[in-house]
């Protein structure tokens, strides 16, 4: 990520030069033959900081934060910080020709990726982080699919924001669920815990209405967002595809957090804490709100989502309805959503990855570096004075041979 960050420097000072301001707002968009270099600096930089394959795997290592950082930083703002730096630039970057299929090919990736990690994990907080992955490679398919100018551009826009606010409350809400099930079991593993919901009914409810937002049930703003991304991929069958793998990751991560440990099996913990009815505050606002801004969506859409598109650059005077009607992005949705949960009910891993992960050897790479290191340290750092004048010399000597 800090390669990343110092790539997007270099590429946001070549934009402000090019663009004579430093003010986004004022930002021009640049001609077709604009320079290529500043959309791949930005978006390496975007990429990193937004946990995109194949920098995806830094951000299931930060879930060793408390679960209330984890939640706030790495579920809702964070992480979705270089996807709206992106969304900011679309109007300045977009006329590139390279905009929509760098953006749909990394972010499809992403997605199928988060998808193939959900599979093999039971931990539930390397299962929230995965499909935070997911979401946000999401949220660059979409912005890849939003520059086209017909209505396939305008639902790719809207599934954007809606997306963009949903995931933030149900994930948000499910981080701190996942958090309160550890404090009472003093466990993480998904599959291990059965029988919570007798005697932790309000948190079974509370993670309830996170996983129907999640699944994208109607009346919730998760509905919203993926009617609205299914729509987007009318007739693009990869389109489609990426979707379907996204909400069939979330209706899986949903089934093993809000089912599967509440409502199967014996009880498993039967020693489990009683949690203090504050502690479920802030879930509780969290997944009510997603509830609330979906059955409210003819308010709160022009209200909110509306402002949200126009600061990325869309003239959005868009109406929002609860439930459009019987479509065939219902019936799709409906049929992944049922697939989802019985993809999660049906598959339960024994053991975690079993196969080496880019974490895995992101380790490796790192243990080696010491000895790699000291091989030009032997002769750098020698112990002999005159080499050490030499060196500086020499370098002085060739920057200014250079210069002149």
């Amino acid at each position: 990520t800090g390669a990343g960050g110092l790539a997007m420097l270099v590429g946001m000072v070549l934009l402000a030069q090019s663009q004579g301001t430093w003010r986004i707002s004022e930002f021009r968009a640049m001609d077709s033959a604009g320079s290529p270099a500043i959309f791949w600096l930005i978006l390496a930089g975007c990429a990193t900081k937004s946990a995109q394959f194949p920098f995806h795997f830094w951000l299931p290592n930060a879930m060793a934060a408390p679960t209330p950082v984890s939640a706030f930083l790495h579920s809702a703002t964070m992480v979705k910080a270089g996807v709206f730096l992106l969304a900011r630039l679309r109007p300045t970057l977009e006329s590139q020709p390279e905009w929509g299929p760098a953006l749909s090919m990394m972010g499809g990736a992403t997605v199928l990726t988060a998808l193939i990690l959900v599979f093999w994990h039971r931990d539930l907080k390397k299962l929230l982080a995965y499909t935070t992955i997911g979401a946000l490679g999401m949220l660059i398919f979409l912005l890849g699919l939003s520059g086209d100018t017909g209505k396939m551009g305008e639902y790719a826009q809207k599934a954007f924001v809606a997306l963009l606010v949903g995931h933030a409350l149900y994930k948000g809400a499910f981080f701190l669920i996942a958090g309160l099930m550890d404090k009472a079991t003093g466990s993480r593993d998904a599959l291990e815990i059965t029988g919570l919901g007798r005697s932790h009914p309000m948190l079974a409810f509370v993670a309830g209405l996170a996983a129907l937002s999640s699944v994208g049930l109607v009346g919730f703003l998760g509905f919203q967002g993926k009617e609205y991304a299914l729509l987007a991929g009318t007739g693009n069958l990869l389109a489609l595809a990426v979707v379907a793998t996204f909400a069939i990751g979330g209706g899986l991560v949903a089934t093993r957090l809000a089912v599967i440990p509440f409502w199967t099996g014996p009880v498993s913990h039967p020693e489990a804490k009683p949690l203090p009815w504050i502690t479920l505050l802030a879930p509780g606002t969290l997944a009510i709100a997603g509830l609330g801004l979906g059955l409210g969506i003819g308010t709160f859409g022009p209200q909110i989502l509306n402002p949200a598109a126009q600061s990325i650059g869309t003239v959005a005077n868009w109406d929002w309805i609860v439930f459009p009607g019987f479509n065939w992005a219902f019936f799709t949705g409906l049929a992944l959503a049922l697939l989802s949960i019985g993809v999660g009910w049906v598959w339960r891993p024994q053991a975690f990855a079993p196969f080496p992960t880019l974490n895995d050897r992101w380790h490796t790479l790192i243990a080696q570096i010491p000895a790699l290191a000291a091989i030009p340290s032997r002769w750098i750092q020698g112990g002999r004075l005159r080499d050490y004048f030499a060196m500086l010399f020499g370098l002085i000597t060739a920057t200014i041979l250079l210069v002149m």
